[in-house]
């Protein structure tokens, strides 16, 4: 397997990393694998665009339960814009948002957001890029130990 990067800026690519057949479970012929570190310079971010379309069937269609056998169930929230018919779940993530993961929602761009049972992620965030595509982002939600001074009531010193 071969994987090749291009960089469309200076129309040029390079070899990531290559890895040959194994001959068994524990073996690899010669070849192993090669890595490569790529000078490219790194591009800047695609902006979305300002006539980006729609999902087919619109926003709320994409919002629900999903399950996957690797990751198990998610259930898409969506927040904005404001989902006219949320599932309880959805309500309570929507109403709290700004309080869990204050600043994660952008301004004047449909998000999505779910909840996600994880030891380093409390939270992914689906932010509408054009069409059916949409960027990903893992988040952390964390208290801070001013939220603990407030739920306390003062008795850290």
């Amino acid at each position: 397997m071969k994987l090749l990067a291009w960089n469309p800026s200076t129309g040029t690519a390079g070899l990531f990393f290559s890895v040959t057949q194994p001959d068994s479970l524990t073996q690899t012929r010669a070849g192993r694998i090669q890595n490569l570190s790529l000078s490219f310079p790194p591009s800047p971010p695609t902006p979305r665009p300002a006539n980006a379309s729609f999902p087919f069937g619109g926003f709320s269609s994409v919002a629900g339960k999903y399950n996957n056998l690797g990751y198990g169930p998610v259930e898409l929230c969506l927040v904005s814009p404001k989902d006219p018919n949320p599932s309880s779940s959805c309500n309570d993530l929507a109403t709290n948002i700004s309080i869990i993961l204050p600043g994660a929602t952008p301004p004047d761009v449909p998000t999505f957001f779910a909840k996600w049972e994880s030891p380093f992620f409390s939270h992914l965030r689906f932010t509408h890029f054009d069409g059916a595509a949409f960027n990903l982002s893992a988040l952390s939600s964390f208290v801070s130990r001013l939220d603990l001074d407030w739920i306390l009531g003062g008795l850290i010193p």
